[in-house]
């Protein structure tokens, strides 16, 4: 399986360590039971808070910005309709979860910046993740922003392998399965030297004005 990573975030938020990132994103792929071949690719890109909003407008018809999102192009059995409006640049390669009335045509709608990409791979699964919304959502939950980020990469995954969240029990079951996949990559990876936060999120500065 082919890992490609983009990052195309807000300035603030430092760019992760990108050898460590593709190996705890195979293993998240492998304990997600994801089944992505090893001649395809799982792409993931790292949007900002407004590009994210754009996304989730345009192929979900939902407002706002939101943590992951999946697009799972296993599941297209032919092409599908372009769905970006005409003369929208392509600047997204695609990532929550998606059915096959919303996946884009293309399974590269997004510049590709990893120069290992090869682009005669499939790219049968693409996540998107949002790190303001991470950022927000760990503050609020007194919680690691490297954990809250990778949880929503593992989400995406689990999307990827058949879980659903849309009712409870298929809710619960799909917790459970995130609990069961962070619980192993955290005795396999030391997430924060990773994933590194904004110098000036507000987790950084508490722990800084504590050091004092």
């Amino acid at each position: 399986m082919n890992v490609v990573i983009q990052w195309k975030t807000e300035k603030r938020f430092p760019r992760p360590g990108r050898s460590l990132l593709k190996k705890l994103l195979q293993r998240t792929a492998e304990l997600a039971g994801a089944g992505i071949r090893e001649n395809e690719t799982l792409s993931i890109t790292f949007l900002s808070s407004e590009k994210m909003k754009e996304v989730n407008g345009i192929f979900l018809s939902h407002q706002g910005d939101t943590d992951v999102i999946c697009f799972d192009y296993r599941q297209a059995e032919e092409k599908l309709p372009d769905m970006l409006p005409e003369g929208e640049d392509r600047q997204f390669q695609t990532s929550q979860y998606a059915t096959e009335e919303n996946i884009p045509e293309t399974n590269s709608v997004l510049e590709n910046e990893d120069k290992n990409h090869c682009d005669e791979d499939f790219t049968a699964v693409d996540i998107l993740v949002c790190p303001a919304v991470a950022e927000r959502e760990a503050a609020k939950r007194g919680l690691p922003y490297s954990r809250e980020l990778i949880l929503y990469a593992a989400h995406g995954l689990l999307h990827a392998a058949g879980y659903d969240d849309l009712k409870p029990e298929l809710k619960r079951k799909m917790r459970a399965a995130e609990r069961r996949v962070l619980s192993v990559l955290e005795k396999e990876f030391h997430f924060q030297s990773i994933i590194r936060p904004p110098a000036d999120s507000a987790v950084v500065l508490k722990e800084k004005r504590s050091q004092k």
